[in-house]
Formats: C-alpha cells, sequence, structure tokens
C-alpha cells in the first residue's frame, strides 16, 4: 500500500521596509558578548531559514497529478508514469506487496529547465508502510545527481482526528555537511518545526494552522509564528512573525534579545529587508538586506558593516532542493 501525503503550502515572502532610525543614538557595544553586526547577521540567518522552510511546507495544491502510464509488473508489482502540477515527470515502481500488503519502492522525478531554473533530476525509494495499533511509520531517501541526499522519517498517528504527524530527517550536502530537521504536526493545528544547521544553530518555529481549500494545513496569518535562533556561539534571541490573512504574506518581524535588544521589521514580498535594532530608546543601527541576502548594517556614529547569514543558513535554502514538502512523501503525486 502505497501512502501519499497531501500538502501544504505557501511562498513565504521575507522582506523589510522601515523608515530611519528614530530616537536616541547608542555606541555599538557588544551585545551579551556579540556584537551588533553579530546579531544582525543571526536576523538574516533566521528569516532565510524561517523564510525557506515556511516556502517548503506550506504550498496550495494547483492541480492534480496526471498518471498517462501504468503497467502491470506481475504478483502486484506495477509501474506508474505522469507528470505532477509543476511540470515535473515522474516514474515510480512499487515492489511485490509485502505480508501484510504494504509496498516499499522507488523512482524518479525530473523537471524540464526553465527561464529561471536549469533541469533538476532526483531518485527517490521509500520503505513499505509499518502499522503497529494506529500508528503508522515510513522511510522515504531522495538522492540527487550531485550526491546530496535528503532522508525523512514519517510517522502518523491514527487514533486522532486530524492525525497526529512527526517528521524527523536530515539533509546532505555533496561534502557531507548535514543539517537536521524535526517537525511535529499537532492535532491542535500547531506546527513545532526544529531546524539544527551543522554549525550548531538553532531554528524553533511554533506555527498555528488551519485547514483551507487546497491547503489541508495552512498558516493562521493573523495568530502569527513564534520562536527563537540560537547562533552557532550561544546567543540566542525571540521572534514573533506577524502576517495578513488578506495578502496571505508574513508582514512584520520582532525580535528581542534577553540583554534588552530589540528589533522591529516590516516584510514584504521580494525578500528585500529593512528595519532597526535598538536597547530601549537607543537606537543601535539600521539593517537592510536585498533579496540574495546580502545585508548592510548601518551602525550610529560607526560606519557602515556588511552583512550576510551564516555560511551554514546560506548552504541549507532546502526550497532549492525539493520544492515543496510533497516531495518529502513517498511516491509524490500532486
Amino acid at each position: 500500500m502505497r501512502r501519499t501525503i497531501v500538502l501544504l503550502s505557501v511562498a513565504v515572502a521575507a522582506v523589510v521596509v522601515l523608515g530611519g532610525c528614530s530616537g536616541t543614538g547608542a555606541p555599538p557595544t557588544d551585545v551579551r558578548g556579540a556584537s551588533v553586526q553579530t546579531l544582525a547577521s543571526d536576523q538574516v540567518s533566521a528569516i532565510v531559514q524561517f523564510a525557506t522552510w515556511c516556502g517548503v511546507l506550506y504550498q496550495k495544491s494547483n492541480g492534480e497529478s496526471n498518471v498517462t502510464d501504468f503497467e502491470d509488473l506481475g504478483n502486484g508489482a506495477y509501474r506508474l508514469a505522469g507528470t505532477n502540477s509543476d511540470g515535473g515527470s515522474f516514474e515510480y515502481i512499487y515492489d511485490v506487496p509485502n505480508a501484510d500488503g504494504y509496498q516499499a519502492g522507488h523512482g524518479t522525478i525530473s523537471w524540464p529547465a526553465t527561464a529561471t531554473a536549469p533541469a533538476k533530476q532526483f531518485t527517490t525509494r521509500w520503505t513499505a508502510e509499518s502499522m503497529i495499533g494506529n500508528v503508522s511509520t515510513q522511510s522515504i531517501a531522495n538522492e540527487y545527481p550531485d550526491g546530496a541526499q535528503l532522508v525523512c522519517d514519517l510517522k502518523w498517528d491514527r487514533s486522532v482526528e486530524p492525525m497526529q504527524q512527526e517528521w524527523n530527517g536530515t539533509a546532505k550536502t555533496p561534502t557531507g555537511t548535514a543539517l537536521a530537521f524535526h517537525m511535529d504536526r499537532r492535532q491542535d493545528m500547531r506546527d513545532i518545526i526544529t531546524v539544527t544547521l551543522p554549525d550548531g544553530s538553532r531554528l524553533q518555529v511554533t506555527l498555528p494552522q488551519k485547514a483551507v481549500f487546497g491547503a489541508p494545513y495552512w498558516p493562521d496569518w493573523a495568530a502569527g509564528a513564534e520562536g527563537s535562533f540560537r547562533n552557532a556561539d550561544g546567543q540566542q534571541f525571540t521572534f514573533k512573525a506577524l502576517g495578513s490573512a488578506a495578502s496571505e504574506t508574513w508582514t512584520e518581524w520582532q525580535m528581542t534579545d534577553s540583554a534588552g535588544v530589540s528589533g522591529n521589521f516590516v516584510l514584504e514580498a521580494g525578500l528585500v529587508g529593512r528595519g532597526q535594532l535598538q536597547r530601549g530608546e537607543s537606537v543601535l543601527g539600521a539593517l537592510r538586506w536585498t533579496a540574495d541576502w546580502q545585508g548592510t548594517l548601518d551602525l550610529l556614529g560607526s560606519g557602515t558593516e556588511s552583512v550576510t547569514p551564516s555560511a551554514a543558513s546560506r548552504d541549507f535554502r532546502i526550497q532549492s532542493w525539493i520544492g515543496n514538502a510533497a516531495l518529502l512523501a513517498p511516491a509524490p503525486m500532486y
């Protein structure tokens, strides 16, 4: 038996536009052992990962899968081929069912080149579903031509409605560096997402959901998302992202550091950002960044510094690997 996960979605736009600094100026002293420049870089690193995972996990279906070819391979095994709604062509082989009637399998998905993206392809392999009581588990592994890998263990608790889900996965670059991700999809329609980067930095987000047409799980924009980011040296801040239900985009990002530093940013489409960091009424600096995550920090009285996300955060923009979370499912058809 194959397991198809219906997935969600939302291409997130993270960006920021804020007016110039106001309030009393403050010297760019260290912020809890980290410079203002480090804190600004952490902001961009956090938003990169927040935008990346929202872009993967929350997308509305834009069409049905189109199975154009079926071949009976005998003894319950078969082959399917067709085209997904995003133009990716697939071919899947479902193995002979095991004693419980479940099937392992493997396949390939390919996308043609477009004006904005090169052709891409990966192979996928999945285990037969295992059921113990009301809980089923399954594993998938995606492999890319350059040697990158993405593996995920999936668990569903069918005793509750909607089903409670748990995803545990690892993404590896061709050089072997790895990112770990975990998602708890709670019965109360909250997703709790934890991403641990290879340098030890970690993003954790709690994101309330609701069911809408085309997506059984979709961000509750009005409720917003809350989380924390800890960098490789252990400095941490909390954040809240607020959104607009009308435009279905994130519109505001707020952060607070335990040392009394806060940041307020306005988010707009295009992944361009602008905002400011301050301690109390004293402004520390103005931060802005471009769509390719190149940032500039204007420090009061101390000139301008370049700001970029951490190398680990740049290396693991997962949406450039898989496009959407349906591709973390066995034999994804969407």
